[in-house]
């Protein structure tokens, strides 16, 4: 989502009743929902037409969340459902098909093969379900080779730890995979007897949905042979939690699903005790044992606790992103190819030898605040449960960790709280932060502050700077581009960095003086780099590439920079449209960096540079300004 969609400008759709974490992530995300829900007259399938006028009508949607198995439908998309929305004749966003539950389904069912054909299509799966290791928060991606660069580049450094890979990998060998089919086929084989044994529990009505995951949506009733009923589902689900010891699912509130619950297909010794207990619920609530009459009130507050999760008894802390395998090698943004296959460089330095504005990895880039930017809370920070959420996406919100209020005692008068109470009120909000550093949410970043200096700076600047610099448009591209921009002044190191780039450039460029590097962009990767063309008198504005030899010129006007920064993800030739640079280097210098005069030679002609009116700046053989990292 963060990939493709521009916070408070883009949107996604979604197709209820549906995973409730697709309405969070958006909601973090600042990216709006469009719904079109299921059909619920022919057994939860998804609508295509209805899919694809949508889209029709609206560009800002860049993304389409499809589940399949459904949850909590449990059904499969059906597969000319998928390629219909695939097949749009103007539509050109991204298709992604949520697979978690795949393994519960008849084989050959996943269309993960079909990232091969389609390029915009994204195939999502995951080891927490049929192989039972939701703890080491695996999941892979199948997808296009650009799409896969991106998410690559994107993704969090060492985002899969070691002894996540090494479980997965002992969990894929072919002993290990015999006991994952064997406990599915355990799974399935229960599935069906309870399909064919709650249907004779009075009080049970219909199984809506399918039956191709592990999981099934059942119909409770008012009365035997009734209608489907909210009030008898919420107390058949506290029942069964509260006196019974079985937990169940509530989901009468979503599209479709009145007097729903959601049942967990467990082992042998569960599913029978499952239907013991479901029976003798059903048996007190027709009776009267269970309270039928129940206020507005009682049944809101429960079925607010029906559709809650269990609280964490651990202090709530940022959470780490769900490790995911993007499968593909990347591709190249520039012309020049000397540098493909080379992986062991250092990221994002000069000196690297992969490929500019290509795939670096990941392992060697250190953490900066634009990485994570934008990240605020989520239901990980809150909940323990692995299952979805709220239908409507909706978040609690966590007490404030900076002042809470002393709980009452024995040892406590009145002379406590009010001295708690003014030393809160007298506390200023930068002193919080002082105790608790905020990053600043994609959201926030917008935000157009007309206030003084200091509360623009809290803003737009990175955390730890406190003052807003001599370059405002800087400062307007900090507040503007996103969290994948990082600006080289943020913190002592990078500026060092800056200044090394700066004097590669000058040496290898004679064109370009003055030269200041602003921002790094780790998405792509590349440097964008503000100049003087001593040719031409202007000043200038290039994106580098991430090894410095190549450069391509966004614009000379310092309006236009911002919008066309604000282009790259349609590409850099969309974005950077004024033609391209190429370091000139000496021959030991070129030896040193690994490129070849005859690799050179056969690169696509560059823009013709005007003959030099005066002496050309060289470094002496075999040294090189940003390689070594010297700094004047």
């Amino acid at each position: 989502m963060r990939a493709f969609c521009v916070p408070g400008n883009d949107k996604i759709l979604t197709c209820p009743p549906t995973y409730g974490m697709y309405h969070v992530s958006a909601q973090v995300n600042d990216v709006e929902v469009v719904k079109v829900p299921l059909n619920v007259d022919d057994g939860f399938s998804a609508q295509p037409d209805k899919i694809n006028a949508k889209l029709a009508e609206d560009a800002s949607i860049k993304m389409v969340y499809l589940t399949s198995p459904g949850n909590p439908t449990a059904n499969l998309i059906r597969k000319k459902d998928v390629q219909a929305v695939l097949e749009h004749p103007t539509w050109n966003g991204i298709v992604v098909l949520d697979e978690a539950y795949i393994d519960f389904s008849p084989e050959g069912s996943s269309l993960a093969e079909w990232a091969a054909e389609w390029p915009n299509l994204v195939v999502m799966q995951t080891m927490s379900k049929a192989f039972g290791l939701a703890g080491i928060r695996l999941g892979a991606v199948f997808t296009s080779r650009p799409i896969a660069e991106l998410l690559n580049n994107m993704k969090a450094p060492y985002n899969i730890p070691n002894p996540t890979s090494q479980i997965a990998i002992q969990a894929l060998q072919p002993e290990n995979l015999k006991v994952m089919h064997n406990n599915r086929e355990a799974i399935i084989r229960q599935r069906e007897i309870l399909l064919a044994e709650m249907p004779k529990i009075a009080g049970v009505g219909r199984f809506l949905g399918g039956s191709e995951s592990n999981f099934l949506l059942v119909e409770m009733l008012d009365k035997p042979d009734g209608k489907p009923s909210n009030e008898v589902a919420l107390q058949v689900y506290t029942r069964l939690a509260e006196k019974r010891g079985v937990v169940v699912r509530f989901r009468g509130k979503e599209v479709g699903c009145l007097g729903c619950l959601r049942v967990t297909v467990g082992t042998e010794p569960e599913v029978t005790r499952f239907l013991q207990e479901l029976k003798g619920v059903l048996e007190d609530v027709y009776g009267g044992k269970v309270a039928n009459g129940v206020s507005k009130e009682v049944e809101e507050r429960k079925e607010q606790e029906a559709n809650a999760h269990f609280t964490m008894t651990t202090p709530n802390v940022m959470p780490t992103p769900s490790p995911s395998i993007s499968i593909q090698p990347s591709q190249e943004y520039f012309g020049h190819g000397h540098y493909v296959g080379q992986t062991n460089s250092v990221a994002q330095t000069p000196n690297s030898f992969s490929n500019p504005f290509g795939l670096t990895p990941n392992a060697s880039i250190p953490p900066t605040p634009g990485s994570i930017a934008g990240r605020k809370r989520s239901r990980g920070d809150i909940f323990h449960d692995e299952e979805e959420p709220e239908a409507d996406g909706s978040l609690p919100t966590p007490a404030s960790e900076a002042g809470a209020m002393p709980k009452p005692n024995a040892m406590m008068d009145d002379s406590t709280n009010v001295a708690w109470t003014q030393a809160q009120m007298a506390r200023t909000p930068f002193e919080l932060q002082q105790n608790r550093p905020i990053i600043p949410s994609r959201k926030s970043q917008r935000v157009c502050v007309t206030s003084d200096t200091d509360e623009l700076a809290h803003l737009i600047l990175p955390p730890g700077m406190r003052e807003a610099t001599q370059q405002p448009l800087i400062d307007e591209a900090s507040h503007k581009l996103g969290i994948s921009w990082t600006r080289m002044d943020s913190r002592p190191s990078l500026e060092t960095c800056a200044a090394a780039y700066a004097k590669f450039i000058i040496n290898h460029y004679p064109r370009l003086r003055e030269v200041q590097v602003w921002f790094e962009n780790r998405a792509v990767p590349c440097y964008l780099v503000q100049c003087l063309n001593v040719y031409s008198g202007n000043r200038e504005y290039y994106l580098f590439s991430n090894d410095l030899l190549e450069a391509k010129l966004v614009t000379r006007e310092a309006g236009d920079l911002i919008p066309r920064l604000l282009m790259l993800p349609a590409g850099i030739e969309v974005a950077a449209p004024g033609g391209t640079l190429k370091a000139e280097m000496s021959p030991t210098g070129m030896a040193f960096c690994g490129v070849s005069l005859n690799s050179l030679n056969s690169l696509p002609p560059s823009d013709p540079i005007p003959p030099t009116n005066g002496s050309q700046t060289t470094m002496p053989d075999g040294a090189c300004a940003a390689h070594s990292m010297e700094v004047d």
